[in-house]
C-alpha cells in the first residue's frame, strides 16, 4: 500500500519504519484506526500522531508542522477579502535552502548555484505543494525551521515587500540564541 507522507508518497514498508519511530502510548492494536484519516497532505492511521499534538511536553515532528502549515496555506488561498497576503512552505524547504547555501559557500562552486529549474523555483512558482500560492501574489512566506541541536522549531517569515527575514522564536535563553543564529 502507498501512503502520502508529508509531500511525498511512501510504500507500506517505509511507512512502517516511520511509524516505528513514534512512541506507542496505547495498548497493542488499540492505536490503529480502521480507516486512515486524510489530513490533506498526510494519511494518519494511528492515534499516536495525535497524542503528540494534544499532550504537553511532546515533540512535534515534520509531519505535524507540515499539516499545520498546509491548513494555514489553505486558509490563505481560499479566504476572501483578507488584506494580509501570505503563503507557507513545508519542512523540506529549509533543508533545500541549506544545501544551496552550502554550495554557495564552496569557493570553487559557480555563483548561480540555484538555477531556474531548481526545486526552490518550483516552490516560488507554487508548483510543489497542495494549495500553494505563487510568491508574486503574496507579501509574506512562512518558513518552518527545525533547530536540530535544540529539538526546537522557529518560524522564519520572509517579507517580500520589505526584503527582510524575521525570525520568531518562543524560547528565550542565552545558549539557545546562539544555536538559532547558526
Amino acid at each position: 500500500m502507498i501512503y502520502l507522507c508529508g509531500m511525498r508518497f511512501v510504500h507500506g514498508s517505509e511507512m512502517a519504519c516511520l511509524q516505528s519511530t513514534i512512541k506507542n502510548h496505547y495498548k497493542k492494536h488499540l492505536a490503529d484506526f480502521p480507516v486512515a484519516i486524510n489530513l490533506g497532505v498526510l494519511l494518519i492511521n494511528n492515534k499516536n500522531w495525535f497524542y503528540n499534538l494534544y499532550f504537553e511536553g511532546q515533540l512535534l515532528n515534520n509531519s505535524h508542522i507540515d499539516v499545520i502549515f498546509y491548513y494555514l496555506r489553505k486558509k490563505a488561498k481560499y479566504e476572501v477579502g483578507s488584506s494580509y497576503k501570505y503563503t507557507t512552505v513545508d519542512c523540506v524547504f529549509s533543508s533545500k535552502i541549506s544545501s544551496i547555501w552550502e554550495k554557495y559557500l564552496d569557493l570553487d562552486s559557480y555563483v548561480g548555484c540555484a538555477d531556474e529549474e531548481h526545486v526552490i523555483g518550483e516552490y516560488i512558482r507554487g508548483y510543489i505543494m497542495h494549495a500553494a500560492i505563487p510568491w508574486h501574489m503574496v507579501d509574506h512566506v512562512f518558513v518552518p525551521v527545525h533547530v536540530k541541536d535544540e529539538f526546537h522549531w522557529v518560524l522564519a517569515v520572509i517579507s517580500l515587500n520589505d526584503k527582510r527575514i524575521n525570525v520568531y522564536d518562543s524560547y528565550r535563553a542565552a545558549d539557545h540564541d546562539a544555536a538559532i543564529k547558526t
